[in-house]
């Protein structure tokens, strides 16, 4: 008998996922499935104990790490051999098949591991591994490995030299999932308890290695992995335990080492060197963008003098004049650091160039001031004014670039899209699929732009609720590059490691995200991210609608133009109320009062509304906002002011209950970037 034994803590959802793909493998032998629960708080065990009643699970009264939670599933397991499996994994339906024969039949095997593989088809390096040496620790911290991926001298940790589709003798495998007997175990009084969590699994096959037993790497039983989704909800410092387990293995097997008191040197230097590594790791982001905006403003900077002294002067460029202008740079430079710190661009917002714009306005306002006041700066005003107009412009637009650019890499910058929408296609043809269509094309987001559904199976169904069958599964390459796709959606009943295999391989040269969704939780999943699609509640402090700067930038947004379109159109306005084409409609506001607005007699929208542009300027409403709702409708307590348009207006809510849903969606999400693809969506009806 084989016991999987998973230890799972807080992923519930990918624990399902995982149990369903064990249960849908093609298995000869007997098998047993034991779950160990570590303390979860979001009813992992009860969901395992309703959907899953040939699954024994063990609940721990408190998180005791991943080694005792493994001894305590072993000890009570049936099995002769045991397959350590993580609970945000999916096998494919051979798997256990593959890993199990080649056991049974290899005599000097200790322990045989998986082909590891991330939710995007590329396989995971930590699938095979050598023992860890001060040669290995240097080449990978100093990113030698990823240099030279194919050289054995500076790619051995990973073994990255190896063909991944070959069978290798390795010193250690992935813990995600492989496969040992209890006889082995039993002999090695089982996983080492003073591992919390990291290197057990290495520690585990270091010891098999030691007494004489293979460890070897098996590609042809392949499993997904989720990596992390544990450690996403883990209440303590998973660095530092990852630092204090790699102390401890390395202090275990210090005997392996010939110069141990200076790799045991070079290991602490080593471990504040990874933690300077992590935290640029995890700002990089952040940092990146910091360093553009600022090298972005040198260079507006250099651009404006060379402009306003070749032209004003005949003069170029040389040290001593851009010398002289290091004070004003540097006093830009400053106040365009606080701005933008004040605005939180380099926090939450690093997208968002209506911050970018409006930090480098706010900027120049205040270098005016300054250059106004200080004489030793006064002399170049003009090329502070050139410098702010360049640098205003390509500090929003290097951002709105790079959305644009990466958000799908075969897609084509010139095809007008809006920035944030993503063009997903649901497999399958089933009431199921039919179910998540209308969930996506009714969520309050305005992300999702479904495209179709993809045939599976070999049902003739032609159209799903009005929506168009645009392929069959084979086609799946050429459905992408034609559609431009950036996801495509699972239906939680036909989600399988085989179906995702199959869909990899057909897809390995796209970039292109596949997601299941699991309709109990209104989740979508995919490459360890979960997304909310269904109904959604106030539940963040923070509020971003009501939000300081978001306040004042959406109405000066209103101010400016509505006065513009005003002052255009006002011949037009004239003419039209003349000829006496006026109506006139009583609306609720956001003070529970009514509002009296105008509007021309035309079936065109725009004209139709021009009259509205006036209580847009006064405050009475806004471009973006609440549906207008009559007067004789029941008081509808608004949270905003009505808009000419909005997100109830593009998407046709159909009931009460959905205009609350996307005026809750609003509240917490609103932008000056969702602002403009509403409208720019209202406009061009897309």
């Amino acid at each position: 008998m084989l016991s999987i034994i998973i230890v799972s803590y807080n992923v519930k959802t990918f624990l399902r996922q995982c149990l369903k793909s064990i249960f849908n493998s093609e298995i000869d032998f007997p098998i047993e499935v034991i779950v160990i629960d570590n303390y979860s708080f979001d009813q992992s065990h009860a969901m395992v104990k309703k959907e899953f009643s040939n699954v024994r699970i063990i609940e721990n009264s408190e998180n005791l790490g991943f080694s005792k939670a493994v001894n305590i599933g072993v000890e009570s397991s049936n099995g002769e051999y045991i397959c350590l499996l993580n609970p945000d994994t999916v096998v494919e339906n051979s798997t256990f098949r593959e890993l199990y024969n080649y056991y049974i039949n290899k005599e000097d095997i200790g322990v045989v591991g998986a082909k590891i593989i991330n939710p995007d088809g590329t396989t995971q390096l930590a699938s095979k591994r050598s023992f860890p040496s001060l040669w290995i620790g240097i080449s990978k911290f100093f990113g030698l490995s990823n240099l030279f991926p194919k050289s054995k001298f500076f790619g051995a940790y990973n073994q990255t030299f190896i063909d991944e589709n070959k069978i290798s003798n390795v010193d250690a495998v992935s813990g995600s999932c492989m496969l040992f007997s209890k006889n082995i175990y039993n002999n090695l009084n089982g996983f080492d308890e003073s591992f919390f969590l990291y290197f057990e699994d290495t520690d585990f096959c270091t010891r098999v290695k030691d007494d004489g037993l293979k460890i070897i790497y098996y590609p042809r039983a392949k499993v997904i992995h989720f990596k992390g989704e544990s450690h996403k909800h883990a209440p303590f410092d998973t660095i530092k335990i990852f630092h204090d387990s790699m102390s401890l293995f390395f202090q275990k097997h210090k005997s392996k080492f010939k110069y141990w008191p200076i790799t045991w040197l070079l290991i602490k230097v080593g471990i504040i060197g990874h933690l300077i590594q992590s935290y640029f790791r995890q700002n990089q982001t952040k940092i990146i963008t910091f360093l553009i905006d600022n090298l972005l403003i040198l260079f507006s900077f250099l651009i404006s003098i060379s402009l306003w002294y070749s032209y004003q002067y005949n003069q170029s460029i040389d040290k001593l004049l851009l010398i002289k202008h290091w004070p004003l740079i540097l006093c830009f430079i400053f106040i365009w650091i606080i701005t933008a710190f004040n605005f939180k661009l380099y926090s939450e917002r690093l997208a968002s160039y209506g911050r970018a714009f409006a930090s480098s306005i706010l900027t120049f306002f205040i270098s005016s001031v300054l250059v106004y006041y200080i004489s030793s700066i006064a002399y170049s005003r003009v090329v502070l004014f050139l410098a702010s107009i360049i640098s205003s412009l390509i500090i929003p637009g290097w951002r709105i670039f790079a959305i644009l650019r990466f958000r799908n890499k075969s897609s084509s910058i010139s095809q007008f899209t809006p920035l944030f929408t993503r063009n997903i296609a649901i497999i399958g043809t089933s009431d199921e699929a039919s179910n998540i269509g209308k969930i996506l094309i009714n969520s309050p987001s305005i992300n999702f732009n479904l495209i179709g559904y993809i045939k599976y199976g070999k049902n003739k169904v032609e159209l799903i609720d009005g929506s168009e069958i645009i392929g069959r599964i084979h086609q799946i390459k050429d459905i992408i590059k034609k559609y431009k796709l950036n996801e495509i959606v699972i239906p939680e009943s036909l989600y399988s490691g085989d179906l995702l295999f199959e869909l990899f391989r057909r897809t390995k040269d796209l970039n292109i995200i596949f997601k299941y969704i699991s309709t109990e939780d209104n989740l979508l999943i995919g490459k360890g991210i979960s997304e909310h699609i269904g109904p959604i509640k106030l539940i963040d402090l923070e509020i971003p609608l009501f939000d300081k700067f978001n306040l004042i930038s959406k109405r000066i947004f209103d101010i400016i133009f509505a006065s513009i379109f005003i002052f255009l159109s006002l011949p037009l306005q004239f003419l039209l109320y003349i000829i006496n084409r006026v109506n006139c409609k009583l609306i609720w506001n956001n003070k529970n009062s009514y509002l009296k607005i105008y509007y021309f007699k035309s079936n065109k929208k725009i004209i139709k509304n021009l009259l509205t542009l006036y209580p847009i300027l006064f405050g009475e409403m806004s471009f973006v906002g609440c549906q207008q709702i009559n007067i004789d409708n029941k008081r509808p307590n608004l949270k905003f002011k009505p808009g000419l348009t909005g997100l109830g207006h593009i998407k046709s809510p159909n009931s009460k209950r959905d205009l609350k849903l996307f005026d809750d969606y609003y509240v917490r999400n609103q932008s000056f970037l969702l602002d403009l693809e509403i409208i720019l969506k209202s406009l061009f009806n897309i």
